[in-house]
């Protein structure tokens, strides 16, 4: 039987020029990933911040409708937010956002991802309800 002598080191030369594409792809996917919930963590702070701001514009006014929305968006894991109240169009929009320190985004030149939401609510009902 003979062999091929040439040929000895072919994989490691095919591993080496792989790996750094798989590893590549791996990051983005991790990255990516992480930006995609802390996104689903923007939306569920910024619908829970207007209808909560919504419920008590409808219960007793507007006196702390900046106050209720901190706290809201603070509590679903967002870390700013923005009001926007309407009082004469009894709706409220909040846009709550976010940032991520990227793991692996260093590599590519963007060190933070940034993700925001926004949701309406109105209160012209009894009840509060998401607009947008």
């Amino acid at each position: 039987m003979r062999t091929l002598n040439h040929e000895q080191g072919a994989v490691a030369v095919l591993v080496a020029l792989i790996l750094p594409i798989l590893l590549g792809f791996a990051a983005l996917t991790i990255d990516l990933g992480a930006l995609r919930v802390l996104q689903v963590q923007a939306q569920t702070a910024a619908d829970a911040a207007a209808l909560a701001v919504a419920a008590e514009c409808a219960a007793v006014g507007c006196p702390d409708a900046e106050q209720t929305m901190t706290a809201f968006v603070v509590a679903n894991n967002a870390q700013t937010g923005t009001l926007s109240l309407n009082t004469a169009a009894k709706q409220v929009a909040v846009v709550a956002s976010a940032q991520h320190l990227l793991m692996f985004g260093e590599f590519i030149g963007a060190s933070n991802g940034q993700v925001s939401a926004s949701a309406t609510a109105a209160w012209d009902t009894p009840n509060p309800r998401l607009v947008e």
